[in-house]
């Protein structure tokens, strides 16, 4: 087992969603799990708002075709939206907003190796 910061963003910064909802295939990538082995990603994300409003934040996790879609509230710091999620085989994970650049989400991956 191993921790790692989202592929994006190897030094731990976050990722800004500069993508409009709905998830439309041009979204915003959050992180790209694991391929080639029978390795899983545990994926734990947590957003910050920092609109005037609460905003609406979308997920497209691997290859699922509904979305995960969670209301972030403003200005109430980090939001977790998914703890310890499992996602493996170089499927991805992206976002999308209902307001562009206000949203910016921060995580961690826990690698789990499979000898």
């Amino acid at each position: 087992m191993s921790k790692r910061t989202l592929s994006p963003q190897t030094d731990g910064d976050g990722i800004r969603v500069s993508t409009l909802a709905p998830i439309d295939g041009s979204d915003t990538l959050i992180h790209t799990a694991v391929s080639g082995t029978d390795d899983t990603d545990l994926v734990t994300l947590y957003a910050y708002n920092k609109h005037t409003a609460p905003v609406s934040l979308e997920l497209k996790w691997g290859d699922s075709t509904d979305p995960i879609i969670v209301m972030i509230p403003h200005k109430a710091g980090l939001f977790l939206i998914v703890d310890s999620l499992p996602i493996k085989d170089a499927n991805t994970i992206e976002a999308s907003a209902g307001t562009v650049d206000v949203v910016t989400i921060y995580g961690s991956v826990v690698r789990i190796d499979v000898p």
